[in-house]
């Protein structure tokens, strides 16, 4: 088993050190979600649930709010990047002296790359 559980002292899910997630569960009572840290300490934010079910066992962690601090870089590469194709794409905004050096565009297409990939694996 990749767990460890403690005493039941709230009638519900006992607490738990979750070695797969390096996450502690705290004992929480039945149809409760208990929330903690995201995984990955200062390199993730958010938070991390995991609902105690009626049977007094804990539910798979759900881990959608959490991102690294890649996932944000990404996002907010992607974000300008599309600030930037907006503004071309529209006569009365567009900069006809704005250009992309070839180092520019390679991290531009580097970074799109890793965008999909990240959206990709989850």
């Amino acid at each position: 088993s990749f767990c460890r559980s403690g005493n039941n002292t709230v009638g519900g899910c006992a607490y738990e050190q979750d070695i797969t997630w390096n996450v502690t569960w705290p004992a929480t009572e039945v149809n409760q979600t208990a929330h903690q840290k995201c995984p990955g300490g200062i390199e993730a934010k958010g938070l991390a649930g995991r609902k105690c079910h009626g049977d007094d066992q804990w539910g798979p962690p759900d881990v959608s709010d959490c991102q690294t601090i890649e996932q944000i870089r990404l996002l907010e590469r992607a974000n300008a990047l599309s600030t930037v194709v907006k503004n071309a794409m529209n006569p009365n905004q567009r900069d006809l002296t704005q250009t992309f050096t070839s180092q520019e565009i390679v991290e531009i297409a580097n970074d799109l790359n890793a965008l999909t990939n990240l959206n990709s694996s989850q």
